[in-house]
């Protein structure tokens, strides 16, 4: 039988649960990226008819004025109305499209780290030798630490969660332009999830035993290290 170098043996066997990890990270990330993205999309598709002006009302105000013109003496113009979309359309249609570009970029770089860990697994398979398959991993193990690829990785649930926060934000505003009662019971839910998110997030930096954390936790450490 072939005997296994212990050296070989450990750097092999780091690799690949170093990208089995990755593999889990990001796999069923990414179908509930797909699906708060379908979610997203249908808020942006009733939201975004608000940035342009009703075709129905505007032909209802030529109709006025044609009106108004038959019964007078004297031909006015007809008056266009020229259309502005209030801001309130504006800051939602902004929110949800920001959110729903981030949750779409979260499933592209799903998808890519996907790929990245198939193609490692055909490479590290190449070479017969144990010294050529020992060198193939050393090598792969360099590029993956070099280029920081554990950071790629971590950004996918970042992003993600700033996905949702501005969705949040635009659903309030959206509320706040229909009925204040239900924006205010939604904004005090919100606030409470905001206020758990960031016990959570800073639980770690306080207690290292923690299990608790979030994608922010690594990043308020990294910026408390420097």
């Amino acid at each position: 039988s072939r005997i296994e170098l212990p050296g070989r043996c450990g750097r092999d066997s780091y690799i690949r649960t170093l990208f089995a990890t990755y593999h889990l990270s990001v796999h069923r990330p990414s179908r509930q990226t797909g699906l708060f993205s379908a979610t997203v999309s249908a808020f942006v598709i009733e939201s975004y008819k608000s940035l342009q002006a009703d075709p129905a009302e505007t032909t209802i105000t030529l109709l006025r004025q044609i009106s108004a013109q038959l019964n007078g003496s004297q031909a006015v113009p007809l008056d266009i109305p020229t259309f502005s979309p209030p801001p309130t359309s504006l800051r939602v249609n902004v929110l949800w499209v920001l959110s729903l570009s981030l949750s779409i970029g979260c499933a592209l770089m799903a998808v890519m780290v996907l790929q990245w860990t198939r193609i490692y697994s055909r490479r590290s398979q190449r070479g017969e030798q144990p010294q050529a398959r020992g060198r193939i991993h050393a090598l792969l193990s360099l590029g993956v630490q070099q280029y920081r690829m554990s950071d790629v990785v971590a950004a996918i649930p970042s992003l993600l969660h700033a996905s949702v926060f501005l969705f949040f934000a635009g659903l309030i505003e959206f509320f706040f332009n229909i009925n204040s009662t239900v924006a205010w019971i939604l904004l005090s839910f919100i606030l409470t999830l905001l206020l758990a998110y960031a016990t959570l997030t800073m639980m770690p930096l306080v207690f290292p035993k923690s299990p608790y954390t979030t994608p922010a936790s690594s990043i308020l450490w990294r910026i408390m290290s420097i």
